[in-house]
């Protein structure tokens, strides 16, 4: 007779939540921390998650159709609730020197929802905002 035992153990896929920033360009580090998205820059530019890069996330502003585009990609996903995604725009000189509000106390939120693909009013920068989960 086979008297032999196996155990599978099957581990689920971990997610932690965190504070997400789109764009290439760091404004300040350490817990005020956040990146900012130039038009002026890459037309697809990265998004960081806890103050580290995402791979396969992205953020892409097309200036003919004035859309930001954002694919979280497979490490990461949205928050569930409303408003996890807030994008905030800026003219040249108006940019923060530290990280914004996000949310309806700033007169500069142009969005403010969970959509990905958002038309937006042409800014040199933009604040983008993600309330997210990463893989861990």
């Amino acid at each position: 007779s086979d008297d032999a035992v196996v155990t599978i153990t099957v581990q689920g896929e971990s997610w932690s939540g965190d504070t997400a920033w789109g764009g290439n360009y760091l404004v300040t580090s350490g817990a005020a921390w956040w990146y900012y998205f130039d038009t002026e820059g890459p037309a697809t530019q990265a998004i960081y998650a806890g103050q580290n890069l995402v791979d396969g996330a992205s953020v892409t502003y097309d200036q003919n159709s004035g859309a930001i585009t954002i694919v979280l990609g497979p490490n990461m996903r949205l928050k569930t609730g409303s408003g996890t995604v807030k994008i905030a725009g800026y003219d040249e000189g108006e940019l923060p020197s530290i990280r914004p509000a996000m949310g309806s106390s700033n007169p500069n939120q142009i969005y403010s929802g969970t959509d990905l693909v958002i038309s937006v009013d042409h800014y040199r920068y933009y604040a983008i905002h993600l309330d997210v989960e990463v893989k861990d």
